[in-house]
C-alpha cells in the first residue's frame, strides 16, 4: 500500500512522472491488481505513453470486463489517440456499468 499510496499523491500533484515508479513497485508487489493497472495507465496516459496505458487497461478488461473504472479511462485515452468511436463505446459502457 505505501507505494500505490504514494503513486495516487503524485498523480493529484500533477507529477505523473513520479507517480509510475511508485506503481510500478506496487504492482510488482501485486500483479494483477486492478486498481494498480488502472492507475498506472492515468499516469502514463498524463505523460503521452498511450501504448503502454493501452496495454494495463486491456489487461484489466481481460481479467474483469466489468470494471467500470477502467472503461471510463479507456474512453479517456482513445479519446487522446483520435479513436473517437472506440472512445464512445467504452463510455457508454462505463455509463452503463456505473448506474448498477
Amino acid at each position: 500500500w505505501p507505494y500505490f499510496n504514494l503513486g495516487i499523491l503524485f498523480i493529484k500533484e500533477g507529477k505523473p512522472e513520479e507517480a509510475i515508479g511508485y506503481l510500478r513497485q506496487a504492482l510488482d508487489r501485486n500483479p494483477s491488481w486492478p486498481t494498480g493497472k488502472v492507475k498506472l495507465a492515468m499516469a502514463l496516459t498524463s505523460i503521452g505513453k498511450f501504448e503502454d496505458a493501452l496495454l494495463q487497461l486491456n489487461a484489466v478488461l481481460r481479467a474483469d470486463a466489468k470494471n467500470a473504472e477502467a472503461h471510463y479511462q479507456l474512453g479517456q485515452l482513445l479519446t487522446k489517440m483520435d479513436k473517437p468511436e472506440q472512445a464512445k463505446e467504452h463510455l457508454l459502457l462505463f455509463e452503463k456499468l456505473r448506474s448498477k
